[in-house]
C-alpha cells in the first residue's frame, strides 16, 4: 500500500513538472511570435518589450535542471539577440556614417548635429538589447595575455570604437610603413590623438542615453578603454618579437608607461601589462636582460661625467648642495618605480625592487671606493660633494619608504620572509612590518654620512689649529 502510495505521489511530481516545462516552452513561443510581429510591424519599443520579457524568463530558468528547456532558452534569447542587435547596430552605422565619423583629417561634425540626435534613441534600443550577465560571453584568453578587459564594451561604444579599428589595423598591423617594431609611440600618439578628438562628442551624445536609463557606466571612459583595448592587442601580437630585443623591449616598456600615464589624467587606467602566460619570463626577462645590463652602465656614465659633483639646481640657496649625480641617480630609480609600479603580482614587483636595493649598493660601494682618494684634502676634492650626495639619497629613500607603494611592497616581503618561520613572535612580526624595505640601505649610507662628517669635522680642526699658530706668539697690550 506504502509503495503504490510513493509511486502515485511521483507520478503527480512528474506530471506538475511536465505541466511547468509546457508551460515555460508555450510561454517562449508566445514571446517569439511578439516578436516577430512587432520586427514586421517596426514596432521598435514593443520589440524590446518582449525580448526584455524573454531575458528575464531566461535569467529565472538559467538555473534549472532541465538542461533541454535552459539549452533551448538561451539560443531563443541569442538568436533575437543577434536580429536586433544586427538591425539597429546596421542603423547606427548609418547616423554615424551621415556625420563622417570618425572624426579624422578634415571631418568637422558641428553641421550634422541633427543627424547626431538621431544616435540617441537607436543607441537606448542597444543598451536595452545587452544580454544578461549569465549569458555573456567569456573574456577569451589567448596563450600570451587576456586580450579583453573582462567586461564587455557597451554596444554603442563598441560600433564608435569599430571604424577606428579598422583604421588602426590597416596602418599598424599590416606591410604599411607605419607598422614598425622600434616605434610603438606611434600608435599610441595615434590612440591618444583619436580619444582627444572624439571623448567630447561621447560625454555630449551617448553620456546622456546612459543617464536616461539610470546606468552609472561612463561613456567616455568605456570608449577610451575600447581604443587601449586595440593597444593591448597590438603588444600582444609585438611581444614575440619585442622580448629578444632590448632596445626595442625597453623602448616599448618606456612608451607604454607614456600611454598609461597619459590614460589617467582622463581618469581611466588601463592594465597594459605585458602578459599572463608570457608575463614572467618578459618582465623577468627585462630585469635580468634590461636593467641589470644597461642600468649599470647609466650610472657609470653618471660617475664619469665631468659635472657629476656639481651642484644640480645651479644656485647657492640649495641648502642640501644636491649633486648632479645625486639628482639623475634618484631619477633612475624613480623610472624604474614607473616601471613596475602597476604589476599586478606582488612577487614581481618585489624583484623589481631587490634591483633598486642592489643599484643603490652598488652606487654606496662606488662612493667608498671614490672616497680612498678623496679623504687627503677634504677641502680640495669632492669629499663634501659625497658628503651631500649620500645624505641626499638617504633624505630622499627615508621619504619614499612612507610611501603606500613601498608600505606595501615592505607588508609582502614581511610575508614572504616570515612563511615556515613558527618560532617568531607577535612582536618580531610588527617590528619587521613596521620597518621600511629602504632600511638596510639607509643605515649604510647614514654610516658614510657620519663617517664623512666626522672627516670633514677632523679637518676643520687641524685646519684651523694649523692657522692660528701664528696667532700664539702675537703679544696684544
Amino acid at each position: 500500500m506504502v509503495a503504490n502510495l510513493q509511486k502515485y505521489v511521483s507520478k503527480i511530481d512528474e506530471l506538475e513538472r511536465l505541466k511547468l516545462y509546457l508551460k515555460n516552452i508555450q510561454a517562449i513561443e508566445i514571446i517569439n511570435q511578439e516578436l516577430d510581429d512587432s520586427l514586421n510591424e517596426e514596432d521598435d519599443d514593443q520589440a524590446l518589450l518582449e525580448f526584455v520579457r524573454l531575458c528575464k524568463l531566461c535569467s529565472r530558468l538559467h538555473k534549472s535542471k532541465c538542461t533541454h528547456l535552459v539549452s533551448f532558452i538561451r539560443e531563443t534569447v541569442h538568436y533575437w539577440h543577434n536580429r536586433l542587435k544586427d538591425k539597429y547596430s546596421k542603423q547606427f552605422e548609418e547616423v554615424l556614417k551621415s556625420i563622417s565619423w570618425p572624426m579624422v583629417g578634415s571631418n568637422i561634425l558641428a553641421p550634422v548635429i541633427n543627424s547626431a540626435d538621431k544616435l540617441q534613441p537607436i543607441a537606448k534600443y542597444l543598451l536595452k538589447i545587452e544580454l544578461p550577465d549569465e549569458l555573456q560571453q567569456k573574456p577569451v584568453v589567448r596563450s600570451s595575455v587576456l586580450v579583453t578587459c573582462g567586461v564587455p564594451l557597451p554596444l554603442p561604444i563598441t560600433l564608435l570604437v569599430r571604424p577606428l579599428r579598422k583604421r588602426f589595423v590597416y596602418h599598424f598591423c599590416g606591410s604599411k610603413q607605419t607598422n614598425r617594431l622600434d616605434k610603438p609611440e606611434w600608435f599610441f600618439t595615434q590612440v591618444l590623438t583619436w580619444i582627444r578628438d572624439h571623448e567630447q562628442f561621447v560625454s555630449q551624445w551617448i553620456q546622456p542615453v546612459f543617464n536616461e536609463l539610470g546606468m552609472t557606466v561612463d561613456a567616455r571612459v568605456e570608449f577610451i578603454r575600447g581604443l587601449v583595448q586595440l593597444t593591448l592587442e597590438k603588444l600582444d601580437s609585438d611581444l614575440p618579437s619585442l622580448q629578444y630585443d632590448d632596445a626595442l623591449f625597453s623602448h616599448a616598456v618606456d612608451e607604454t608607461l607614456g600611454l598609461t600615464k597619459s590614460s589617467r589624467s582622463r581618469s581611466v587606467i588601463p592594465r597594459v601589462c605585458f602578459c599572463r602566460h608570457h608575463s614572467h619570463t618578459a618582465q623577468i626577462s627585462y630585469v635580468g636582460r634590461i636593467s641589470r645590463k644597461s642600468l649599470p652602465r647609466e650610472m657609470d656614465a653618471m660617475l664619469n661625467s665631468e659635472t657629476a659633483w656639481q651642484p644640480f639646481s645651479g644656485t647657492e640657496e640649495d641648502l642640501l648642495k644636491v649633486t648632479e649625480i645625486g639628482e639623475a641617480f634618484l631619477t633612475l630609480l624613480s623610472t624604474v618605480t614607473d616601471r613596475y609600479q602597476n604589476l599586478p603580482q606582488p612577487g614581481h614587483r618585489l624583484q623589481f625592487l631587490d634591483l633598486q636595493l642592489e643599484l643603490i649598493d652598488d652606487l654606496r660601494v662606488r662612493l667608498i671606493q671614490l672616497l680612498h682618494s678623496e679623504r687627503s684634502n677634504p677641502f680640495d676634492s669632492n669629499l663634501t660633494a659625497i658628503l651631500n650626495t649620500a645624505f641626499y639619497i638617504m633624505t630622499a629613500l627615508e621619504e619614499w619608504g612612507t610611501t603606500p607603494h613601498f608600505l606595501m611592497l615592505q607588508h609582502y616581503k614581511c610575508q614572504l620572509e616570515t612563511v615556515g618561520k613558527t618560532d617568531l613572535t607577535k612582536v618580531q612580526i610588527a617590528a619587521m612590518q613596521h620597518g621600511s624595505v629602504f632600511e638596510g640601505s639607509i643605515q649604510l649610507l647614514n654610516r658614510i654620512v657620519d663617517d664623512l662628517l666626522d672627516t670633514v669635522c677632523e679637518a676643520v680642526m687641524l685646519e684651523t689649529k694649523a692657522r692660528s699658530r701664528g696667532y700664539r706668539r702675537d703679544r696684544y697690550p
